[in-house]
């Protein structure tokens, strides 16, 4: 199904949605958003994870005056389907401001009216990720490199039974994505079966589209081969295999990352990552930027450019240890054509590093792995 996520809301809806979200950022720092823009389809306002728990959230106006988009029936569905917790959050307008109508968290069950606070239903129990948060990662992934490669994400949306998931500029057109995700030991995810008959609908003919395969293993599965511990779990590490950007229909343009040339796990886009669990501290995020520019770059590239690169992926929807987000970071300059030349001698210090990190056992296995495999291929 062909969906134009550019869709438009009220102002005062936009309104009321800020002030709830707001509302529920102040409740804890714990919080991840998963949704929070107003793109359609509007099945949930907005969602986020605590712990090993997922919530979706929909506003209703106690006064009936606010236009809320999105029906309840297919709300609770999609929250069933990511096995998620549906709540409600009642807003009332008072004067021009929106305010949450309950206390503390301001959250309700859906089915029920109970009172929920988020944080007391987060527990240790491992709970592995559904389809659909497999696809929404995919998608958080396809959008950072986009981003990374001086793209504009337009606008998203996560539900697979609408496309495409992605609109965005480059070199001042607009292009769209159709993102699949698919598991270890899958390599590549399979296309829609109509992705030519979706080129085609008119909404999006006139625009340049791609598909992108993002396939996931777990970290565990490189270091145990017990089937169990290759499972996708929420909080878990992952490693990703990003297949790059595949043109399905060309109006003139085609992206800096567009090919049909087949390429290795490194080349496009690896890393250690946890979709949930807290971010570095800022202690944390200095010393691995510190590390990074120090002892990995050799100083040679300017360190606001490492700090740069550094906060964009510890912003991003994962997060790193000390030395896996230092050699992420470095990564990004040793893989640069403009540094190539000057990092020539560095790199090898910083293979040598990787060994250390490696028998300290500081960094994931899978990330070691493909930090050498890039470096030999792009230095030998």
């Amino acid at each position: 199904m062909s969906y134009d996520v550019r869709q438009e809301i009220t102002e005062d809806f936009y309104l009321c949605c800020k002030s709830a979200r707001n509302h529920l950022s102040k409740q804890s720092d714990t919080l991840s958003w998963i949704k929070v823009s107003l793109n359609g389809p509007h099945l949930e306002h907005f969602s986020f994870r605590m712990g090993n728990q997922i919530f979706f959230i929909q506003i209703e106006d106690v006064d009936n005056n606010l236009a809320c988009p999105g029906q309840r029936e297919a709300f609770l569905e999609k929250a069933k389907s990511w096995n998620a917790h549906a709540l409600i959050m009642p807003m009332k307008k008072i004067g021009i401001k929106w305010a949450p109508l309950l206390s503390n968290w301001g959250l309700e069950e859906a089915l029920t009216g109970k009172l929920i606070n988020p944080s007391a239903l987060i527990t240790d129990q491992e709970i592995e990720i559904t389809d659909n948060e497999l696809h929404d990662f995919a998608i958080q992934v396809v959008k950072n490199i986009l981003t990374n490669e001086g793209k504009t994400i337009n606008s998203s949306q996560n539900n697979p039974e609408f496309n495409p998931s992605i609109f965005f500029d480059e070199k001042g057109k607009q292009s769209w994505v159709i993102v699949r995700a698919d598991r270890y030991p899958k390599k590549t995810a399979t296309r829609p079966h109509n992705i030519e008959e979706i080129a085609q609908s008119p909404q999006l003919v006139k625009y340049s589209g791609y598909f992108a395969s993002v396939t996931v293993a777990s970290a565990k599965t490189n270091t145990n081969p017990n089937p169990k511990l290759g499972l996708l779990l929420r909080g878990e590490g992952y490693v990703v295999n990003y297949g790059g950007l595949k043109a399905i229909h060309n109006s003139g343009i085609t992206p800096s990352n567009a090919s049909n040339k087949k390429k290795s796990l490194m080349d496009d886009f690896v890393t250690a990552a946890k979709v949930i669990g807290g971010k570095p501290n800022t202690t944390s995020l200095n010393q691995s930027i510190k590390m990074a520019h120090e002892q990995l770059l050799g100083e040679i590239v300017p360190k606001a450019k490492v700090t740069a690169i550094a906060q964009k992926l510890n912003d991003g929807p994962m997060s790193y240890s000390h030395d896996d987000l230092a050699f992420s970071v470095a990564l990004n300059f040793f893989k640069n054509k403009a540094y190539i030349d000057s990092l020539s001698t560095q790199q090898m210090v910083a293979r040598l590093t990787l060994i250390e990190s490696i028998n300290k056992k500081m960094i994931n296995p899978l990330l070691a792995a493909a930090f050498e495999d890039a470096l030999y291929n792009l230095y030998k």
